[in-house]
This record gives structure tokens, C-alpha cells and sequence, in this order.
């Protein structure tokens, strides 16, 4: 008796431990900072197809992303809007992976319509092929105010929020907090907004004034 309760302990306790499956769904949701619907196109025995739609709700003007997963009887795929294909074989990290990478190519696409629609500030590189210093997919975008006097660095990951830099500018050269050139990590989490959107607008009306 005292052996199959040891047993039935054991157990529980692996079970306890172990890491949860969760559903693409709930994957997809708990990472964005934007909204996302789904729906089946096409559900068959040999091929189905899900179209999936990012949006950012009060950034309607930023536009959307929609782009779609097709399931067939040996692999995963990814296709774009632009008609690009993504192969993820039947490996479901590499289908997240390429989901957050479409993403990420989204959420700056939208940061650099607001902040130049909005603020007038001038984009002066977005890079969606740029890696950090793990060679993992990083996207950057770097804007500066209409008079030239504010700079904004944003290194994009995959599975946090993005690091967002400042620095002021005068004239010719861009003096930082400390040292000349030198650019203020801000943390995110304190800044006001609650999505990223909400962020880098508070965040181009502060630097405005």
C-alpha cells in the first residue's frame, strides 16, 4: 500500500512539473501586444488553411497584417499577403518562430507609421533582416525628430518587449545623458501606455515638449 501511494506521489509530482502544451492560440496570445482573430479558409483531410489578422485596436490608421498558415499532410507553411512561403515542416517552435518574426516586422512597420504620421518624425533606417549579438532575428528602426533635436533607437525580439533607446541631438551632435553620443536605455514597463502603441505615442508627445 505504502509503495503505490509513493508511487501515485511520484507521479503527481511529475505531472506537476512538467511544462503544459498550450494550443497555437493561447501561444499567439500571450505574446502579443496587439489584437489577433483567426478563422479556418479551408479544413480538408489533405490540406487546411487559417488566416490570421494582427491588428492594433485605436491605431486603425496603422493598418493590419494578415498572412496565413496552410497545414498539409507532411509539413507546416507559412504564406504572406506578398506571396512569400515560409516552409516550418511539422516543427511547431519553427512555425512560432516565423509567427513572432511576422510580427515583429508588423509591430515596427506600425511604431514608424505613428510616430511619422503622428509626430512628423523621419524614419532614417528600418531593418527587418538585423540579429542581436546571439545572431537571433532582432529588427531595429532608427527615427529622429522633425528639427532634429530627438533620436529614437528600437531593437525589436521576438519574445519581449523591445528595448527602446533616446538620445538629444543639437546641431551636428547628439549629446547623451552622460557622455556625448551616448543613447538612455528607457524601461519599458514604466513608461505610460498600455500596449506598445500607447507607448511610443506618450512617448513622441514627451519628447515633442
Amino acid at each position: 500500500m505504502e509503495h503505490f501511494l509513493s508511487y501515485d506521489a511520484n507521479y503527481l509530482q511529475i505531472e506537476f512539473r512538467s511544462k503544459k502544451k498550450r494550443t497555437l492560440l493561447e501561444r499567439l496570445l500571450s505574446i502579443a501586444s496587439h489584437y489577433v482573430t483567426w478563422k479556418w479558409l479551408r479544413v480538408t483531410s489533405v490540406q487546411s488553411t487559417i488566416a490570421i489578422a494582427a491588428s492594433n485596436r485605436n491605431f486603425d490608421y496603422a493598418g493590419k497584417t494578415t498572412f496565413y498558415i496552410r497545414i498539409g499532410t507532411e509539413d507546416f507553411e507559412v504564406a504572406t499577403k506578398e506571396g512569400q512561403s515560409i516552409e516550418c515542416r511539422r516543427d511547431e517552435e519553427m512555425l512560432i518562430h516565423t509567427i513572432d518574426m511576422l510580427i515583429c516586422s508588423y509591430m515596427l512597420n506600425t511604431v514608424a507609421v505613428i510616430a511619422s504620421k503622428m509626430w512628423q518624425w523621419q524614419v532614417l533606417h528600418a531593418n527587418n533582416n538585423a540579429t542581436n549579438h546571439l545572431s537571433e532575428p532582432s529588427p531595429t528602426l532608427y527615427m529622429c525628430s522633425q528639427n532634429a533635436s530627438r533620436a529614437i533607437f528600437m531593437q525589436f525580439r521576438l519574445r519581449d518587449p523591445p528595448t527602446i533607446r533616446i538620445r538629444n541631438c543639437k546641431s551636428d551632435n547628439c549629446e547623451g545623458t552622460e557622455k556625448s553620443g551616448e543613447f538612455l536605455v528607457l524601461n519599458y514597463d514604466r513608461l505610460i501606455g498600455s500596449s506598445l502603441c500607447r507607448k511610443i505615442d506618450s512617448l513622441c508627445s514627451m519628447l515633442k515638449s
